[in-house]
């Protein structure tokens, strides 16, 4: 369902998710109606050393994620670049040369998958 609004708190909850953190790591909850992870209404705060700690104004499922993929997930959001390309261009990228067959492109491309699934 819907995460739940803690709007009557006096203050955001603060929960600790972790021990030891990355400091490239972001507090995210899982949004069931869009069936992915959002980093809205989360914020990373500052805990005791590598403290995972996270403040929100919502009760849901939390996590963090950290580094590259997170931006790569929250960009991807809000990104609407591949709606631009016609059928002709989506095909001629695969089509025009081997680039497409390296190994580099074919993690992208299946992490790319994942993301807009």
């Amino acid at each position: 369902g819907m995460p739940l609004v803690a709007a009557s708190l006096p203050e955001p909850l603060q929960l600790t998710l972790a021990p030891d953190a990355s400091n490239d790591t972001t507090c995210v909850f899982w949004n069931e109606t869009l069936q992915r992870w959002s980093a809205e209404g989360v914020t990373r705060v500052q805990g005791r050393g590598r403290e995972l700690v996270c403040e929100t104004t919502h009760l849901s499922i939390f996590a963090g994620i950290e580094g590259f993929l997170t931006e790569m997930a929250l960009s991807f959001q809000c990104n609407n670049a591949l709606l631009l390309f016609s059928r002709e261009a989506a095909a001629s990228l695969v089509t025009s040369g081997d680039w497409a067959m390296q190994v580099p492109s074919i993690i992208f491309f299946a992490i790319l998958a994942l993301l807009l699934a």
